[in-house]
């Protein structure tokens, strides 16, 4: 049974490719299978679901008039930018109307799109149309759009047809078959269906997966879609790397040469020496008493056509054929940076601790304090004879007629820690300059002029001028008029050129061209420090050493990208809105201040290289460096109109500066608008002029009533007077009530211990207790009054409050306290009160009432009407009389002229007045003769008058 459905198997699949091979029916997933790559000369970058792909199958791709990278899957249409995948599907795109794509094609200003169900559909800036189709042909079952150069061919079961931008279609021949080859460019070759491409004539590529579609983009960048593999990116390979992989004993390479004979050597970090000779590899090179593993640390060639190399705290050998380095009788030179040999023939050798110069037979170390003392990195000869060390960290040393010069940061260089020296030949011995490249801060020309050994004048250029990175490993001139440099985040060229006018002021930026491990490069990361950090051979090509192996690269094949990158600004999104596609002008909805705008630009050879400027004229005085971020967010912009504009450049430095331009307005409300503004000032100007006239007609009458004034003023001053005295009084009345409330508990607690009545732990519980319910009072009123308390209401059961504030009381009092009952009209009113000062309020009244003389009963009522809720506390006591009636709730005017009725005062009752006043209520009190008083607090339901309170 299981045999039988494997034939079905293979029977179904082989109908699907012969019998229907016009369809591209996506099903399966990547299986991430990388390509193999018969020709070393290309490199591959690969896309699939996880980098937001939709499905790894993919059935036809196109580059569009607007520079994106279109593709038709399996789970709707994708539009690539060479970083953001964006798909368009029916769930957001109704238009769309089915996800799986047969095929996409440029077709007018738009796209052509076909479906799994044959439809035709015409998509232009993100809308999409169905397009009709003639009757007669919808038994075809179209499965394959075809583009070639304007003309448009539908594959049919029975026929071909062209669609003309009318929308007309035309049969073209009656026959539905692929053809069995295509070709791009006239250089690579590939049957659809098949797993293998060819270019120029040989076999290059086998992705080991199904190729649906192929492309060459705008700027000769190869891309391939395939059948359960995603998208790849192929592009030419730059560079040659000889690592491990090759046959280079360590993949750690330090100094780099090349021999008269052609033959590359490279010295490795722990591994000894190789040589590289047309593309071959040899190792295995013997070091005379240290075998083959060794730390090189310089390989140079005499004019003699020596050889000589040096080994880490192994001094210097010499090649004597036969695979074999013999040891030079040397003194000990310690750790050896640089072997170097003059015009005369004179060998020198720069060493952590100072120069060596061979003279004869006899090695001769350079006494001079200034040159011992310094680690010598590199050395370069001037057309005069003259010659310059760098060192690690005393800068330059010039040496000339047996006398050195320093030259360090104070007289212009940007650094001390100094990694590589280039002389352009072919100057003069007067007039000639030096490069100087840096461990961290760029590089350096140095103009000598008129024989002169001083700097004439120093120019730096920084990552902040465009160099690429501050730390310069190697400065080689290539053949093309470019200056290559290796540093620790990659190999770059600038144009010679473009320094020598940046140098003199005529240019204000540099452009780098940089190249990682996404050019081809296993690591970034080049080494320096010891010499040569690179070398240029004989017939034009470079070698760099890397952490993983040297690089070759051959200048002459590479040529700038010039083609200018298309912008586009994708999407703006403000408050709930989205913008997409993004129309030239367009207004935010009233109230969005803040905007957030993403754009992009098209450039496919190198996309992570691709760098931003932006500017919103009417708010950023200048333009914003945005790297390679391609979004940017803008806050609380003040109402106005704004143009948007980005720029971008692409991988070698080519601005785009017409750029992608968007025009907004931020609506302004009533109160920000410009007539509301012209309005007020003309309002304020009326009433200036109003003022003036008043003032002048005031003036005019200012004789005839000085007099008057006079009068009143003297009337004022007399009444002042009459102020100040009955305020003295007053105060008298405040400090009266003050000592009395702090001294009747003391006093009381001394006559309540003498007449023994009661214990004397009790009488001074219930006595402090009293004091300090006194001194909360004071604190309290003292607040109201020097500081403005303010109220803090909430919905509250006043109910609640009022029995809490009877309980509590019950608690503290003794059994001799009036008898208290309580009555409501409702089980619960909710009023807005501040719960902590209404308790206050009701537990002070009720002590009040309780502690006067002859009560023996209090009634406490809750009120509760439409619009007012009134609480009542009324005792059976003395009445108060006319004159206390009078004054109760004053704080300073409620002293009785008499004995009595000072004992009978406090502040308790102007502490309530505040109280009930801080909660806009009112309180009064009634009292009858031999019935009582009543105290009535009458609370505003709602909130409302809290509310106004604000603005007040």
């Amino acid at each position: 049974m299981l045999m039988l459905f494997r034939l079905v198997g293979c029977i179904l699949i082989l109908w699907v490719v012969t019998g229907t091979a016009y369809t591209v029916e996506i099903y399966a997933q990547s299986q991430e299978y990388p390509p193999e790559f018969i020709d070393s000369d290309f490199l591959y970058q690969n896309w699939s679901i996880r980098d937001g792909l939709p499905v790894n199958s993919i059935s036809s791709i196109v580059q569009g008039e607007d520079g994106y990278i279109w593709m038709g899957t399996a789970d709707g249409l994708v539009r690539f930018d060479g970083v953001r995948f964006y798909i368009y599907s029916t769930a957001d795109h109704p238009g769309l109307r089915y996800n799986r794509l047969r095929g996409v094609v440029n077709y007018k200003n738009g796209l052509l799109i076909l479906n799994s169900r044959s439809e035709l559909v015409y998509m232009e800036n993100g809308w999409f149309e169905q397009l009709e189709i003639p009757e007669r042909l919808k038994s075809e079952n179209f499965g394959a759009l075809i583009s070639e150069g304007a003309n448009v061919s539908i594959k049919g079961r029975e026929n071909t047809y062209s669609i003309d931008s009318e929308g007309n279609f035309r049969m073209e021949r009656s026959t539905g078959q692929v053809s069995a080859k295509r070709v791009l460019n006239g250089q690579f070759e590939w049957t659809p269906f098949s797993k293998r491409m060819n270019y120029e004539g040989r076999l290059a590529i086998d992705f080991g997966d199904q190729i649906n579609d192929a492309i060459i983009d705008h700027e000769g960048t190869l891309w391939v879609v395939t059948y359960s593999q995603g998208l790849y990116k192929i592009k030419r390979n730059l560079f040659d790397i000889y690592s491990e992989a090759e046959g280079v004993p360590n993949r750690n390479i330090y100094p780099v040469l090349e021999s008269n004979d052609g033959t590359i050597w490279v010295g490795t970090h722990g591994g000894g020496i190789a040589s590289i000779k047309e593309g071959k590899v040899t190792n295995g090179y013997l070091l005379q008493g240290v075998g083959k593993e060794a730390f090189i640390r310089s390989i140079a060639q005499r004019k003699n056509g020596e050889v000589i190399i040096a080994a880490l705290g192994r001094g210097l050998f010499r090649y004597s054929g036969e695979k074999i380095f013999l040891k030079m009788e040397t003194p000990d030179l310690g750790g050896v940076n640089v072997i170097f040999e003059d015009s005369d023939e004179i060998l020198w050798v720069g060493t952590n601790s100072g120069v060596y110069y061979l003279e004869g037979k006899n090695w001769i170390y350079v006494d001079d304090p200034l040159v011992q003392q310094s680690s010598v990195i590199d050395i370069a000869e001037a057309p005069d004879g003259s010659l310059w060390f760098g060192t690690n960290g005393n800068g330059l040393l010039h040496i000339r007629n047996a006398s050195f010069k320093p030259f360090v940061k104070e007289d212009g260089l940007s650094s001390d820690i100094i990694r590589s020296l280039w002389i352009p030949k072919g100057s003069s011995a007067e007039n000639y300059q030096v490069w100087v490249g840096t461990e961290d801060r760029g590089i350096n020309q140095i103009l000598i002029r008129q024989g002169m050994a001083v700097p004439f004048e120093v120019t730096r250029i920084e990552k902040e001028d465009g160099l690429f990175d501050e730390v310069i490993h190697k400065i080689i001139p290539d053949d093309q008029g470019r200056i290559w440099m290796s540093s620790n985040r990659g190999i770059f060229w600038v144009f010679h050129n473009d320094l020598l006018e940046f140098a003199e002021g005529q240019k204000s930026e540099i452009i780098s061209t940089r190249y990682t491990e996404q050019d081809g490069l296993r690591s970034r990361e080049a080494n320096g420090g010891i010499q040569p950090a690179g070398y240029k051979s004989a017939n034009g090509s470079i070698w760099f050493p890397t952490q993983d192996g040297v690089v070759h690269v051959q200048p002459s094949i590479i040529s700038r990208n010039t083609n200018i990158p298309q912008i586009h600004i994708e999407e703006i999104r403000s408050g709930n809105q989205l913008y997409s596609p993004v129309p030239e002008k367009f207004e935010l909805e009233q109230g969005d201040r803040n905007i957030e705008m993403r754009f992009t630009a098209l450039s496919f050879l190198s996309p992570e290289k691709i760098r931003f400027r932006y500017r919103l004229f009417g708010f950023d005085e200048d333009w914003i460096e945005a790297g390679d971020n391609r979004i940017t967010r803008y806050t609380n912009l003040p109402p106005g109109s704004y143009t948007f504009k980005v720029i971008a450049s692409n991988n070698d430095g080519v601005w785009n500066q017409q750029g992608a331009v968007v025009s907004l307005n931020v609506p302004s409300y009533f109160y920000e608008a410009t007539w509301f503004y012209v309005l007020l000032i003309l309002f304020f100007l009326s009433q200036m002029v109003i003022v003036f006239i008043i003032l002048r007609n005031r003036a005019r009458k200012s004789s005839s009533l000085k007099k008057v004034q006079i009068n009143k003023l003297e009337d004022q001053i007399s009444d002042l007077k009459e102020r100040i005295l009955n305020q003295t009084e007053l105060k008298q009345a405040f400090l009266f009530n003050l000592k009395k409330e702090l001294r009747d508990p003391v006093i009381h607690l001394k006559e309540q211990i003498a007449l023994g009545r009661e214990s004397v732990e009790k009488v001074v519980e219930r006595e402090i207790a009293q004091l300090l319910l006194h001194v909360d009072q004071l604190l309290l009123l003292s607040q109201i009054e020097l500081d403005g308390m303010k109220v803090n209401p909430d919905l509250e059961d006043i109910v609640s409050i009022v029995k809490q504030a009877i309980t509590e009381h019950k608690n503290e009092a003794g059994n001799e306290d009036p008898v208290i009952e309580f009555s409501s009209n409702s089980e619960c009113v909710n009023i807005y009160v501040d719960r902590a000062l209404a308790s206050i309020i009701f537990k002070s009244l009720i002590k009040y009432s309780c502690g006067k003389p002859k009560v023996s009963k209090l009634r406490v009522q809750i009120i509760e009407e439409s619009s007012l809720c009134t609480v009542k506390f009324t005792d059976d006591g003395e009445a108060l009389d006319h004159k206390e009636l009078h004054s109760i709730f004053s704080l300073f005017k409620n002293m009785a002229q008499n004995a009595e009725g000072r004992n009978k005062l406090g502040i308790t009752l102007p502490l309530v007045a505040k109280l009930v006043e801080l909660h806009k209520a009112t309180i009064v009190v009634h009292s009858i003769p031999e019935q009582g008083n009543t105290f009535s607090v009458a609370f505003k339901k709602g909130s409302l008058h809290f509310e106004m309170e604000k603005f007040d």
